[in-house]
């Protein structure tokens, strides 16, 4: 009796183990279809090809596509906004910690660069799709607060949004993103900022 439970205990591993190198290698295709061909457009059998798995062992992995979607963007969606309000609060604290943390949030959208761009730029026609204006207008109002409550006056919204964009544009462009040049280029933003809000108080 012993000995069956053993041998079932061990074919049970063993059938986990083999369940999430499937679940792996689909995360890993997926991601590059979604990536090339956007959500509407990619395909669950080239998905499952370049996997090297059947649809079966898809389906038996995943729901459906926007669960594979979901596999792979939950998990950045989830440290993004606990970063967030990480940062937030920090920055309450100790406005000093700006660039430390915009520095921090960089790193990690370049870390996982492919994740951002499908989320994004390719997840029309999912349930993701609406989290860019979503996220856009989040940060922005959290910008506009930073210059509110620490300058006293108000910045113009479309420069803020400038400066939301240039930001995700440098985290978009991973293979130029170099620390040196990303500090000279959140100095310069901040500093058209300040300089604007300064002339604006003078007018």
């Amino acid at each position: 009796m012993t000995t069956r439970l053993a041998c079932a205990n061990i074919t049970t591993v063993m059938e986990d183990e083999r369940r999430k190198q499937t679940e792996q290698k689909l995360i890993k295709s997926g991601k590059e279809e979604f990536l090339k061909k956007g959500y509407a457009k990619a395909n669950l059998r080239d998905i499952c090809k370049n996997a090297g798995v059947t649809t079966g062992a898809f389906y038996f992995s995943f729901e459906n596509k926007e669960a594979l979607l979901s596999a792979i963007l939950a998990p950045v969606i989830t440290d993004y906004e606990k970063m967030c309000s990480t940062f937030a609060r920090r920055e309450e604290d100790d406005p000093n910690t700006a660039d430390d943390n915009e520095r921090q949030m960089m790193e990690y959208l370049s870390e996982h660069r492919t994740e951002a761009i499908i989320l994004m730029e390719k997840s029309a026609g999912s349930r993701y799709e609406k989290f860019r204006p979503q996220i856009s207008q989040q940060m922005q109002a959290a910008f506009t607060s930073y210059f509110t409550k620490f300058m006293g006056s108000t910045p113009d919204a479309e420069l803020i949004r400038i400066f939301f964009k240039t930001i995700y544009s440098m985290a978009q462009n991973r293979d130029t993103f170099i620390e040196e040049v990303f500090e000279k280029n959140i100095d310069m933003i901040f500093e058209c900022i300040y300089n604007y809000v300064a002339i604006q108080d003078r007018n």
